[in-house]
């Protein structure tokens, strides 16, 4: 996914994200953490200075929210 790779590149405080993308950032993330540390796996994606996501223009599955 290149997003991740932008993401990672640029280090942005905030993105907006349509909800399919941000589904698609969080199972990718999931997959890198496995069962491992998932706030670590959020840092090393969006890094340390990342504070929010915003999301708009169709459903957004509670499941994201949190």
């Amino acid at each position: 996914m290149r997003i991740l790779k932008n993401l990672k590149v640029f280090r942005p405080t905030d993105v907006t994200f349509v909800p399919m993308i941000s589904a698609s950032i969080l199972n990718r993330m999931r997959q890198m953490a496995g069962d491992g540390d998932k706030i670590a796996v959020g840092k090393e994606v969006f890094g340390e200075d990342f504070s929010i996501i915003y999301s708009g223009g169709a459903y957004l599955s509670p499941e994201i929210i949190n």
